[in-house]
């Protein structure tokens, strides 16, 4: 069986319960606006991309022990089109292999097509792995937040993309941070 595989819509259920689980510990059933949230913001958000997914990692048991939310983001470069993904909510179940599986997560996200791939926080045992995986650490990209870069598969050379906000954005004030990649 696959241990990896993109996030599917009837994934929501347990992906939210896995959320609840690991970041609500005293909080074991998921409540229908987190199920709702899942589906907002990976699945009918503007930016969606479906050659940008959001993973999950199955356990020995089939089920769900394991995901990394991808937000695809549309931005401009030196006047050209890029493709960036944010990576977030990366979760894993501490009873399955929690470090195979964040490891097979992240790897997989870095191999994604994107032009761009940064997080948009993560704690101390992720910026380990992202570090060791081929990303690096960086200044946050507004204050209070922590951020980590890796270039895409093409590798990449410093830049300053320009954020793109979707149609349903513009003039909202909801535009993207910009992100420094590279030297």
């Amino acid at each position: 069986m696959a241990r990896l595989r993109e996030f599917r819509r009837d994934d929501i259920p347990d992906v939210a319960s896995l959320w609840q689980r690991i970041f609500r510990a005293q909080q074991t059933v998921a409540t229908a606006s987190l199920e709702e949230y899942f589906g907002r913001v990976f699945f009918d958000s503007p930016w969606f991309d479906e050659q940008l997914p959001s993973w999950v990692y199955l356990g020995a048991n089939g089920r769900i022990a394991g995901f990394l939310g991808v937000l695809p983001r549309r931005m401009v470069f030196d006047g050209q089109p890029i493709r960036a993904a944010v990576a977030t909510q990366l979760m894993v179940d501490p009873h399955a292999s929690a470090g195979i599986a964040a490891i097979e997560l992240i790897k997989k996200y870095f191999a994604g097509p994107q032009d761009l791939a940064w997080t948009d926080g993560a704690n101390a045992s992720a910026q380990k792995l992202w570090v060791r995986l081929g990303g690096e650490n960086r200044l946050p990209i507004q204050p209070g937040l922590a951020a980590g870069v890796a270039p895409g598969p093409a590798g990449g050379s410093a830049a300053s993309p320009t954020p793109v906000a979707a149609d349903s954005d513009a003039g909202s004030g909801a535009d993207l941070p910009s992100v420094r990649r590279g030297g």
